[in-house]
């Protein structure tokens, strides 16, 4: 038996870390590809969607940048949700509501979660045929709207996401940390796989979706910690088509502490575990395994100490992950110094793998379903 374990890990680790390594050198030679032809523009009547817990601080800011939006107003419509808030959120929202015509609000006596509440806002969205959502830490700069619905144009398209620039991200090494992290997938992952047609999932904000395609699928689907995932891995199954529009940005916060930045990964992992279940396809299986190629690379570490493995393997591994970082980083706006950001790396790449790993061999669930504030 143990002969067998160690063959098995001389030989499988070394596999699958090829793998890993093959599909992300594909994404990183992807991405530098000439993007896709924007569609020419159209406007589409769109419902906005904002579903808030107890965000009173945050939501002005968003709220005032959903006022500037460049859309025509007879276009469109908001439904702001306050998900049972124990803070003064449903007043903040139930004054912005009432100052203009067009604005709806849903005040829920107590908290269902992210997911049941976009669908009680879904209720509300009269003769809309696509649904943007926000959320209260994000806030999309004036013209981001109208990026994201113009790819509708494509009868095929059901989902589109933009780009979300962290904010505040040099507040503390989890920031930076997160902040890298953030634009690796967005500037990287996401766009080779929107250059290679492989549908890149939404990222939960700065999203929009095909009213019709999304209630097919059942909405939103409720309890679940990676909405964006699985409504994007559902509707990809059913046959249609998802986009990443870089020109759609919007500002975004990024975990300001050490907890938060945990309780982020913990969240994420359990979502991304509970996708599984909607996957079709090795690209959709792969998406949905989330941050197992963490664990696979403690195993080789560990394999590399006992002597069962050439370091030659790991180093594989950790290259495609550096030149995926330095493309991310010449192409996204700078936010900080090299010298900050080594040290963010240093400090927080065991806690992430420590996190990622233990999510994966305990099957952790967050204890609710819970609004985790990523600041405070």
């Amino acid at each position: 038996m143990a002969e067998f374990l160690t063959v098995a890990v001389s030989w499988l680790v070394p596999a699958l870390l090829v793998l890993y390594a093959f599909r992300r050198m594909c994404f990183a030679g992807a991405a530098l590809l000439r993007p896709r032809e924007s569609p020419p523009a159209a406007c589409f009547p769109v419902a906005v969607l904002v579903a808030a817990h107890d965000e009173e601080k945050l939501l002005p800011e968003l709220l005032g940048a959903l006022d500037r939006l460049d859309y025509p107003p007879e276009l469109l419509r908001f439904v702001v949700v306050n998900d049972g808030s124990s803070d003064r959120t449903g007043a903040v929202l139930r004054e912005w509501a009432s100052a203009a015509p067009r604005r709806f609000l849903v005040d829920l006596p107590e908290s269902v979660g992210k997911a049941a509440a976009l669908n009680a806002a879904l209720n509300h969205t009269g003769d809309a045929s696509l649904a943007a959502v926000y959320d209260a830490d994000t806030v999309p700069e004036p013209r981001a709207l109208r990026a994201l619905t113009g790819v509708f144009v494509d009868p095929r398209t059901a989902a589109s996401t933009g780009l979300r620039l962290p904010r505040l991200a040099t507040s503390g090494p989890p920031a930076r940390y997160a902040a890298l992290e953030s634009l690796v997938y967005q500037y990287v992952t996401l766009a080779a796989k929107d250059r290679l047609g492989l549908n890149p999932p939404t990222i939960g904000a700065n999203c929009c979706y095909r009213l019709g395609a999304l209630r097919a699928i059942g909405g939103f689907p409720p309890g679940s910690y990676s909405e964006d995932i699985e409504v994007s891995l559902a509707l990809a199954a059913t046959g249609w088509r998802t986009r990443f529009v870089s020109e759609a940005r919007a500002q975004s916060l990024v975990p300001g502490t050490l907890r938060h930045f945990v309780q982020q990964r913990l969240r994420w992992s359990a979502g991304l575990r509970r996708s599984a279940r909607r996957a079709r396809g090795m690209e959709a299986w792969a998406t949905s395994t989330g941050y197992a190629d963490r664990a696979l690379g403690l195993i080789c570490a560990l394999s590399i100490a006992a002597g069962l493995t050439s370091l030659a393997w790991m180093l594989l591994w950790i290259a495609p992950q550096v030149i995926s970082a330095c493309i991310a980083l010449s192409r996204a706006p700078r936010f900080t110094s090299p010298l900050a950001l080594l040290a963010a790396l240093a400090m927080m790449a065991p806690v992430d793998l420590a996190v990622s790993v233990f999510s994966a061999l305990t099957r952790h669930r967050p204890g609710t379903l819970g609004w985790k504030p990523l600041r405070g």
